[in-house]
Protein backbone atom coordinates (compact mmCIF):
# COMPACT_ATOMS: atom_id res chain seq x y z
CA UNK A 1 0.00 0.00 0.00
CA UNK A 2 1.00 3.46 -0.44
CA UNK A 3 0.36 4.66 2.86
CA UNK A 4 3.66 6.02 4.15
CA UNK A 5 2.28 9.11 3.56
CA UNK A 6 0.84 12.28 5.67
CA UNK A 7 -2.86 11.83 6.19
CA UNK A 8 -4.49 14.19 3.27
CA UNK A 9 -4.89 18.18 4.83
CA UNK A 10 -3.13 21.22 3.84
CA UNK A 11 -0.93 20.49 1.71
CA UNK A 12 1.34 23.05 3.42
CA UNK A 13 1.17 21.27 6.37
CA UNK A 14 1.62 17.54 4.80
CA UNK A 15 5.09 16.25 5.15
CA UNK A 16 4.66 13.69 2.23
CA UNK A 17 2.15 12.16 -0.60
CA UNK A 18 2.36 9.73 -3.23
CA UNK A 19 1.90 11.11 -7.01
CA UNK A 20 1.51 9.89 -10.24
CA UNK A 21 3.80 11.83 -12.18
CA UNK A 22 3.16 12.09 -16.19
CA UNK A 23 6.19 13.96 -18.19
CA UNK A 24 6.79 13.84 -21.99
CA UNK A 25 10.50 13.93 -21.18
CA UNK A 26 10.16 12.05 -17.69
CA UNK A 27 7.82 9.10 -18.58
CA UNK A 28 4.98 7.74 -16.03
CA UNK A 29 6.86 7.03 -12.25
CA UNK A 30 5.07 6.66 -8.64
CA UNK A 31 7.19 9.26 -6.16
CA UNK A 32 6.21 9.40 -2.23
CA UNK A 33 7.80 13.25 -2.01
CA UNK A 34 6.73 16.28 -0.12
CA UNK A 35 3.67 17.90 -2.05
CA UNK A 36 5.88 21.76 -1.65
CA UNK A 37 9.58 21.96 -1.57
CA UNK A 38 12.12 23.20 0.60
CA UNK A 39 11.04 26.92 -0.56
CA UNK A 40 7.48 26.17 0.41
CA UNK A 41 6.21 26.45 -3.58
CA UNK A 42 5.25 23.37 -5.78
CA UNK A 43 8.72 22.20 -7.26
CA UNK A 44 10.07 23.87 -10.47
CA UNK A 45 9.21 21.04 -13.08
CA UNK A 46 5.45 20.83 -12.26
CA UNK A 47 5.55 25.00 -11.78
CA UNK A 48 6.93 24.94 -15.46
CA UNK A 49 4.82 22.15 -16.91
CA UNK A 50 7.67 19.69 -17.45
CA UNK A 51 5.59 17.30 -15.43
CA UNK A 52 2.56 16.67 -14.51
CA UNK A 53 1.54 15.39 -10.85
CA UNK A 54 -1.57 13.70 -9.61
CA UNK A 55 -1.86 13.17 -6.19
CA UNK A 56 -2.76 9.39 -5.54
CA UNK A 57 -5.79 8.63 -2.56
CA UNK A 58 -3.94 7.00 0.71
CA UNK A 59 -3.62 3.96 0.77
CA UNK A 60 -3.86 2.69 -2.30
CA UNK A 61 -2.53 -0.79 -3.99
CA UNK A 62 0.87 -0.68 -5.64
CA UNK A 63 -0.49 -3.65 -7.43
CA UNK A 64 -3.30 -2.58 -7.99
CA UNK A 65 -2.04 1.15 -9.62
CA UNK A 66 0.65 -1.16 -11.36
CA UNK A 67 -2.31 -3.64 -12.92
CA UNK A 68 -4.50 -0.06 -13.63
CA UNK A 69 -1.37 1.84 -15.55
CA UNK A 70 -0.67 -1.48 -17.61
CA UNK A 71 -4.16 -1.23 -18.89
CA UNK A 72 -7.58 0.22 -18.59
CA UNK A 73 -9.22 2.93 -18.65
CA UNK A 74 -6.58 4.78 -16.21
CA UNK A 75 -3.52 3.50 -18.92
CA UNK A 76 -5.72 5.21 -21.27
CA UNK A 77 -5.91 8.60 -19.68
CA UNK A 78 -2.13 8.49 -18.91
CA UNK A 79 -1.34 8.05 -22.81
CA UNK A 80 -3.93 10.92 -24.05
CA UNK A 81 -1.65 12.93 -21.12
CA UNK A 82 1.35 11.77 -22.56
CA UNK A 83 0.35 12.77 -26.17
CA UNK A 84 -1.23 15.71 -25.77
CA UNK A 85 2.26 16.93 -23.59
CA UNK A 86 4.01 19.28 -25.78
CA UNK A 87 7.17 20.74 -24.13
CA UNK A 88 9.11 24.15 -25.58
CA UNK A 89 12.75 23.35 -24.03
CA UNK A 90 15.23 26.37 -24.15
CA UNK A 91 18.76 26.81 -22.73
CA UNK A 92 17.05 27.70 -19.41
CA UNK A 93 14.61 25.28 -19.11
CA UNK A 94 11.59 25.42 -20.71
CA UNK A 95 7.90 25.00 -20.27
CA UNK A 96 6.19 22.43 -20.81
CA UNK A 97 1.83 22.41 -21.85
CA UNK A 98 -1.25 20.04 -22.11
CA UNK A 99 -3.04 19.84 -25.16
CA UNK A 100 -6.89 20.95 -24.30
CA UNK A 101 -7.82 16.81 -25.26
CA UNK A 102 -4.66 16.34 -22.65
CA UNK A 103 -5.88 18.58 -20.39
CA UNK A 104 -9.50 17.26 -20.11
CA UNK A 105 -7.70 13.48 -19.42
CA UNK A 106 -6.03 14.81 -16.57
CA UNK A 107 -9.00 16.10 -15.30
CA UNK A 108 -10.74 12.46 -15.46
CA UNK A 109 -7.61 11.05 -14.63
CA UNK A 110 -8.01 12.88 -11.27
CA UNK A 111 -11.52 11.92 -10.85
CA UNK A 112 -11.04 8.42 -11.67
CA UNK A 113 -7.93 8.14 -8.85
CA UNK A 114 -9.56 9.87 -6.11
CA UNK A 115 -12.93 7.68 -6.67
CA UNK A 116 -10.95 4.60 -5.91
CA UNK A 117 -10.25 6.04 -2.39
CA UNK A 118 -13.45 4.91 -1.11
CA UNK A 119 -13.47 1.34 -3.24
CA UNK A 120 -10.28 0.46 -1.28
CA UNK A 121 -10.56 -1.81 1.66
CA UNK A 122 -10.49 -0.03 5.04
CA UNK A 123 -6.87 -0.76 6.25
CA UNK A 124 -6.19 -0.06 10.31
CA UNK A 125 -2.24 1.05 10.47
CA UNK A 126 -0.31 -1.80 11.59
CA UNK A 127 3.15 -0.14 11.88
CA UNK A 128 4.92 2.51 10.74
CA UNK A 129 6.90 2.06 7.47
CA UNK A 130 9.57 4.31 6.56
CA UNK A 131 8.62 5.93 2.72
CA UNK A 132 10.70 4.57 -0.17
CA UNK A 133 14.23 6.29 -0.92
CA UNK A 134 14.19 5.35 -5.00
CA UNK A 135 10.98 5.94 -7.09
CA UNK A 136 8.56 3.57 -8.07
CA UNK A 137 9.27 2.80 -12.00
CA UNK A 138 6.46 2.01 -13.78
CA UNK A 139 6.23 1.31 -17.26
CA UNK A 140 3.19 3.18 -19.34
CA UNK A 141 0.76 1.41 -21.36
Amino acid sequence: MLDDVAEAGEVRRMSSAAFLKIGAMHGVTVEIEPPLGADGDVPLLVRQGLVIRCMLPRGISAAWLAAALAEGPVAQLVQKVLDGHRLNLTADGGTGQLSRGAELARSRLLETLSAMSPLLPAMAPTRSRRPRKAPLQLAAA
